[in-house]
């Protein structure tokens, strides 16, 4: 809902905690990926990632959403919403 209202701002802070809450409970393994407890807990990461991908788009904080985008990517190579964040 933040998001459609054009708080960017406050939709990202709340997908950031989100995806922190995921990866705080998880380990990383081998290149930095996560192990996911199962198929559901990965897609509403993957999700909150790219929600806050895109409002740092719209923020113009460009270099954040890279950052957000490759770790998506790097954990789901064929997500080509992280792939067509990334350009």
């Amino acid at each position: 809902e933040l998001y459609s209202k054009k708080k960017n701002a406050e939709a990202c802070k709340l997908y950031k905690h989100a995806f922190g809450l995921i990866e705080s409970n998880r380990e990383r393994y081998g290149n930095n990926k996560l192990k996911f407890a199962n198929k559901e807990e990965g897609e509403i990461w993957t999700q909150c990632k790219l929600n806050a991908a895109l409002c740092l788009i719209n923020l113009k904080q460009y270099q954040g959403s890279i950052e957000i985008s490759k770790d998506v990517n790097k954990n789901f190579p064929t997500n080509w919403k992280a792939s067509y964040r990334l350009g």
